[in-house]
Formats: structure tokens, C-alpha cells, sequence
């Protein structure tokens, strides 16, 4: 069953590369890490395999 419905089109997640530009650069910015002086973006203290989950979600949401 989950392998039908992962080749749906109207159910696959739409890659980073294909995001609206404004969405793009705000993740981006997100997961930028910080030094001494910034503190970095809000995901950027944040292990990769949740960053990678809320990036799918987002691109499951924009589809």
C-alpha cells in the first residue's frame, strides 16, 4: 500500500530545490549555524534527521 501511494504525484514531496525562492532562503537561514557573536538560525542546533523531517513535511505541505 505505501508503495502506491509514494508514486502519487499529488502526494510526493516537493524537493528544497523546487520551493518558492522566499521559502528557500528563510530555511536556508534557519539552519545556518552560529559563532560567537550570532546565535544562527532557529534549526541550527537542531540533529540533521529532524531538520530533514521538517523539510519534507514543509515540501508534503507545499505540494
Amino acid at each position: 500500500m505505501t508503495s502506491v501511494l509514494g508514486r502519487d504525484p499529488a502526494r510526493r514531496c516537493r524537493p528544497l530545490a523546487e520551493w518558492p525562492v522566499l521559502d528557500a532562503t528563510i530555511w536556508r537561514a534557519a539552519l545556518t549555524p552560529g559563532d560567537l557573536l550570532e546565535p544562527g538560525g532557529e534549526r541550527a542546533g537542531h540533529a540533521s534527521g529532524s531538520n530533514h523531517a521538517a523539510e519534507g513535511g514543509y515540501g508534503r505541505w507545499l505540494t
